[in-house]
């Protein structure tokens, strides 16, 4: 084999060289990437070295790194194919100094050592990845490092539209509102990281966040806390009438709130909460009413809207700006008291 390969003309020897050599590929795919990476180091760190600069020493010198029992056939027929492509006797020929050769042999070794195995693990992962939090600096890093592994193009509009799909929606929305929307995926990258820092700048400002109203947040506290200097409880006094946000219980409210016999929906000692006043409230108003004026009488009919519709119409009925706050509140996931509408 190592006749083969080095007695191709006058190679020169590899004096000179600089750096660390790569290490020998003996045919394992999975550092098929490894070994091609650390060629193309080695190849630019020696560029002017006439080892590297003529394309056919430069195949010859890729193939010197190329040993063991599973890539011996293979480099003899390459060595056996060059031989032949610059032999002058030959009808067509190349010249020793012609960049196909360089790139047919990079061709071949791909197409016979690339591990496709670590191309679909790349392209599945991809397909599932998300953005976290407002983490935007490790998707975009993990975002492109699978994109390279599962050999997309970066400005293609099917990788910028599998980016757009992974960002937060509070993120993409505020990035297509913009006058000017990105088109490269540098530019969709830098414009994501801008919204981000914005909406950063919002949470420390305060202007978004867990905040809440204080008669709300005392209500609540009153009935957490029975020692609490507030002793007035607003939902004893009618249940049926007094309106408080719900909220999530914790397993320790839950657990305190069993105690004391509370109600998990309104939270009043008593009763139970699918034997609770309140349930089924929301459709007390959605029958048949009567709105009069001092000029006429009409009758209303008021019908039984799903939820998702009675949202909708509420979303329809803010302005651009009540809306960017709502929807800030609700991708931040917070219990909405923040979002000022």
């Amino acid at each position: 084999m190592a006749a083969n390969v080095t007695n191709l003309g006058n190679t020169p020897s590899n004096g000179g060289m600089k750096g660390t050599a790569p290490t020998i590929f003996n045919g394992d795919r999975s550092r098929s990437d490894l070994f091609w990476n650390e060629f193309r180091r080695y190849q630019l760190l020696n560029r002017n070295n006439e080892s590297i600069k003529i394309p056919f020493y430069r195949v010859l010198t890729a193939l010197s790194y190329i040993k063991g029992p599973l890539v011996e056939d293979w480099v003899n027929s390459i060595a056996h194919h060059l031989e032949n492509i610059i032999d002058p006797t030959n009808t067509p020929h190349v010249l020793e100094t012609d960049e196909t050769l360089w790139s047919d042999f990079k061709t071949a070794f791909e197409s016979a050592w690339k591990d496709t195995a670590k191309t679909q693990s790349a392209y599945d992962k991809l397909m599932k990845l998300q953005m976290k939090d407002l983490d935007i600096d490790t998707y975009n890093a993990t975002f492109e490092r699978l994109a390279n592994l599962a050999e997309w193009e970066l400005d293609s509009k099917g990788t910028i539209a599998q980016y757009r799909g992974g960002l937060r929606e509070n993120v993409h929305r505020r990035i297509i509102n913009r006058e000017k929307i990105p088109v490269t995926m540098a530019e969709w990258q830098e414009a994501a990281r801008k919204e981000v820092n914005r909406i950063r700048e919002l949470l420390s400002a305060g202007l978004i966040g867990n905040k809440r109203p204080n008669n709300p947040s005392q209500t609540y506290q009153s009935h957490r806390n029975p020692q609490s200097s507030q002793q007035h409880v607003p939902m004893d006094v009618d249940a049926t009438t007094t309106t408080l946000p719900f909220k999530k219980l914790s397993e320790e409210e839950r657990a305190l709130y069993r105690k004391e016999g509370r109600c998990f929906r309104c939270r009043v000692q008593g009763h139970m909460s699918k034997e609770c006043p309140r349930r089924g409230r929301s459709n007390v108003n959605a029958r048949s009413t009567e709105t009069t004026t001092p000029e006429t009488t009409t009758p209303t009919t008021t019908t039984n809207n799903t939820i998702a519709q009675q949202i909708r119409a509420l979303e329809q009925k803010m302005t651009e700006e009540e809306r960017g706050s709502y929807l800030d509140a609700r991708d931040m996931g917070e219990d909405f008291w923040s979002a000022e509408f």
